[in-house]
Formats: structure tokens, C-alpha cells, sequence
């Protein structure tokens, strides 16, 4: 992955953080591609579901303020689910 690449993965990912109110990173080895397309599609259209390395993970956590989420807790391949906040009616 080149740095431009790096870069906007971890945009993305900050912005991500910023935009969920919770997220969930998960193990995903030993599930099937019909397995994470179950996944998906269960978590409905205001959640994500996606894989990121490890290190840029950890990076945009800490660019987004996530204190819960330190470097050394991801070791393993890691999947990231996150739900987006609502969005309320302003009147």
C-alpha cells in the first residue's frame, strides 16, 4: 500500500471514529466470504463493516480521540464494525 493510499485509509478511518457512536473490532479469520456477507447485511444500513491493518486502525483511533483503543491490543487480523449516529430531526 503506497503512502497516499496509507493516508487516505486512515482519513477514512478517523472520520469513521468521529461519525460512529460505537464500534466494534473483531477477529475475522475463519469466516467465510458468505459468513461476512451474512455479517454485513445484518448489521443493517447505518452500520460498516471492514478490514483494516492494524496500524492504521490504531493511528486514525488515536487522530479520531478513541481512548479505548491502544496499539498493542491489535496483534491479530482485525475487522472494524462501526453504527453511525443517528441522525436527528433539528426543529
Amino acid at each position: 500500500m503506497a503512502n497516499a493510499e496509507k493516508t487516505a485509509a486512515v482519513e477514512e478511518l478517523t472520520e469513521l471514529f468521529r461519525n460512529s457512536s460505537s464500534a466494534v473490532v473483531t477477529e475475522y479469520r475463519g469466516l467465510t466470504v458468505d459468513e461476512i456477507t451474512t455479517l454485513r447485511r445484518d448489521l443493517g444500513e447505518n452500520a460498516t463493516y471492514a478490514v483494516a491493518k492494524n496500524t492504521l486502525t490504531a493511528i486514525a483511533a488515536e487522530k479520531a480521540g478513541v481512548t479505548a483503543l491502544e496499539a498493542s491490543s491489535l496483534v491479530l487480523p482485525q475487522s472494524l464494525s462501526s453504527r453511525v449516529k443517528p441522525l436527528t430531526s433539528q426543529r
